[in-house]
């Protein structure tokens, strides 16, 4: 049995959305199932009593077995994109240790008081930092490559007219490039939450180190869930680009076609801290309420989901948990890459506006002719996503790391 010691950062504000707390905790808690221990040693963004309340509610829950506040100087330099591409990765190490040493002894001491034997990063100041840490094995939590991101960032910038921001998405595309590329290199293993993902870092570093490890889902009970006929939903944390930009993009480019053929169809834009910008676009048909206390409750009565996204990267745990709610899906190219060509055959993918409303409004006019192939994806997510079996995926590469 393994005992992890597990670096991660807590934005309390996003807690019941965020794709990384889902990922943590639900990995952490099968963990235990399976007779491992796993303490967090948390970063704190904000709201440190309420947050720290909320991980010893989690802690008594059985999720983790036990977690401990870290706290970084913060007086370390934030630095110039151009830091990375004009200092050796080496030298940035040696400027950034002073303002780390409390950081790095607190782990390194947590990792001892613990026996550990394995210890995941996945704080982000934390991934350039491997180096200094002190466990036989050492696993690289990535989850999304931000050289993907920004690309994408850089490139739909530059499909909306916007050549300021994507000249500044493209210099921090080189930035965490040369950021990825050095900081994987110092990882027993690297761990992805998509092949899309995967592939960026086959290509800048070792594909020997570097291992997918999807989220999981939990089916919620929302069985015999009545439908709203023509109620679309959209769904994930709203002030987050690549949610409310896809947002804007299918309020602007589809939803009027889809209300040219079917005039009381509403969309709800489910989301914590919408972005202004989307907030200010709610009318009668445009529902947009912010946090959600059950979404599940709004996916399983919801038409249809439609994943507008025209950026972004990752896995989209919105998609599982739409077809687990028992909802058919339409969405974009991107928002169903992270999937196996199995399940993405038996989802309309539309990336034109107007094929993709053409797709809505069939499924809205015969939700009855995509009931096969929506049991089909129940199936197959039901086969290939418990959190059980990602947990034992972990497990078992801590298990076969070589020692650091």
């Amino acid at each position: 049995m393994s005992a992890f010691l597990w670096v991660i950062d807590l934005p309390f504000a996003n807690r019941h959305h965020h794709g990384g707390l889902l990922r943590y905790f639900n990995l952490s808690r099968h963990l235990l199932a399976q007779g491992h221990s796993v303490t967090f040693a948390v970063r704190f963004d904000q709201d440190r009593d309420q947050a720290s309340a909320w991980l010893e509610s989690l802690r008594e829950a059985g999720t983790f077995t036990d977690f401990c506040a870290i706290d970084i100087d913060p007086s370390l330099p934030r630095w110039h994109p151009a830091a990375n591409l004009l200092l050796p990765f080496g030298v940035h190490g040696l400027l950034t240790r002073p303002f780390l040493n409390s950081v790095i002894a607190a782990l390194n001491t947590l990792a001892e008081r613990y026996n550990v034997d394995t210890v995941i990063v996945s704080s982000p100041q934390l991934l350039f930092a491997a180096h200094h840490f002190k466990a036989r094995f050492l696993i690289g939590d990535f989850c999304d490559s931000l050289t993907l991101y920004r690309w994408r960032e850089s490139r739909h910038a530059l499909a909306c007219g916007n050549f300021r921001k994507a000249i500044t998405e493209l210099w921090y595309c080189f930035h965490f490039l040369f950021q990825e590329r050095y900081s994987s290199r110092d990882y027993t293993a690297n761990i992805f939450v998509s092949e899309v993902d995967k592939r960026i870092f086959d290509r800048i570093g070792d594909p020997s180190r570097n291992f997918c490890i999807t989220n999981g889902i939990q089916f919620p009970n929302k069985s015999g869930t009545p439908k709203k006929p023509l109620q679309l939903v959209f769904s994930g944390a709203m002030n987050f680009p690549p949610n409310f930009e896809a947002a804007l993009w299918f309020l602007d480019h589809v939803f009027p076609l889809v209300l040219a053929r079917q005039p009381n169809a509403t969309i709800v834009i489910a989301g914590a801290m919408p972005d202004p910008r989307l907030a200010a676009r709610a009318d009668h048909n445009i529902l947009i309420p912010g946090f959600v206390p059950d979404l599940n409750q709004v996916l399983a009565e919801s038409a249809l989901y439609v994943a507008p996204l025209v950026s972004g990267s990752g896995f989209k745990n919105k998609i599982v948990e739409a077809i687990v709610s028992g909802t058919f899906i339409v969405g974009t190219s991107f928002s169903v890459e992270f999937l196996p060509p199995e399940i993405r055959s038996l989802i309309e993918v539309r990336d034109d506006p107007t094929a993709m409303a053409d797709a809505i409004c069939e499924v809205l006019a015969h939700p009855e002719a995509f009931s096969d192939r929506l049991a089909r994806l129940s199936g197959f997510i039901a086969r290939d996503y418990s959190w059980p079996a990602k947990a034992a995926e972990l497990a078992r590469l801590a298990d076969r790391s070589s020692p650091v």
